[in-house]
């Protein structure tokens, strides 16, 4: 275990300035005053995804994010931080949206998306028969909603589905927004906005705007062993680095191999640490956060595979 401690140590988040949106000429940006519930999102995704506007809105202090070519039904996101997003259905000219017999009342063309609402546009993206207005929804119409659903989606948490115009690093491939990174002992995934830097044998894989977070690889010499779960060892390693553990130590599997698993928090960073079996082996992956509620850098270290 001592060997490993000196592993645990990851780069401090780095700070970073907020990308001011593009501002078209002729978008409409009224919206009523309402109360917004509190919803933490991935700022950086809805920043770099394709296929969308983005309009300040100097009244409510907030950005509007759209679909481009969006008309008719559609639906848009309203960002006021990364501690508070909502999910829009606007309905050009008001009107009733009828699906599964149930109507939702579109009167003023722009509505705030409930639980319920917001499963309905998910039902209808997905091709379940509507009227808006006293229409058939249109195909165009589900298409954008589909993509803007995602986007919303993947701010959340859900990783791995926005198409981005980011270039990661020389060391991964990228498809349909998914960053792989692969060498001769492992692969990881990763959404294509993160960006990838390796120094010692170790990678960084790191956010580069807003909400920061990263996930480092290390690789120890010392093979897995049962030792690693020592919850003493754990507690003094922890202490000694100045941090604070808040879990206990857990098993589990990464990638179908044995690992160990605890969190601690240092200096308002949350901080998750694994230790996967990688045979002769031990590869030591840090997830690291601000938020701690932050599920991120926890999918990414799901997809990590030992070849």
């Amino acid at each position: 275990m001592k060997k490993l401690s000196l592993l645990l140590l990851i780069p401090l988040l780095l700070c970073s300035c907020r990308r001011g949106p593009d501002k078209p000429v002729g978008t409409d940006t009224t919206a009523e005053t309402v109360t917004e519930p509190a919803v933490t999102a991935d700022l950086e995704l809805l920043d770099s995804a394709r296929g969308f506007v983005r309009v300040h809105d100097d009244e409510l202090d907030a950005e509007w994010i759209t679909p481009e070519g969006a008309s008719g039904l559609f639906a848009r996101i309203l960002v006021y931080g990364a501690d508070k997003i909502s999910f829009r259905v606007i309905l050009e000219g008001g009107g009733d949206l009828v699906c599964g017999g149930n109507t939702y009342a579109i009167t003023g063309g722009d509505v705030l998306a409930d639980e319920a609402l917001l499963s309905v546009i998910r039902a209808i993206a997905s091709g379940t028969l509507a009227t808006a207005a006293g229409r058939e929804v249109t195909e165009s119409e589900r298409g954008l909603l589909k993509k803007t659903v995602e986007l919303y989606d993947a701010a959340l948490g859900k990783p791995y589905i926005i198409d981005t115009a980011s270039d990661p690093g020389p060391e991964t491939t990228v498809s349909d927004g998914v960053a792989v990174y692969e060498c001769a002992g492992y692969l990881i995934k990763f959404p294509s906005s993160f960006l990838i830097t390796e120094d010692d044998g170790a990678i960084t894989i790191l956010s580069d705007t807003h909400r920061l977070r990263t996930v480092r690889i290390a690789v120890s010499d010392s093979p897995f062993n049962e030792n690693i779960n020592d919850p003493e060892a754990v507690k003094s390693t922890v202490s000694s680095l100045g941090g604070t553990l808040i879990s206990n130590v857990v098993e589990l599997k990464i990638g179908g191999k044995n690992a160990y698993a605890y969190s601690y928090e240092k200096d308002g960073v949350f901080i998750r640490q694994y230790f996967v079996d990688g045979g002769p082996v031990t590869y030591i992956l840090t997830g690291a956060s601000y938020d701690g509620g932050d599920e991120i850098p926890k999918n990414i270290i799901s997809t990590f595979q030992v070849k």
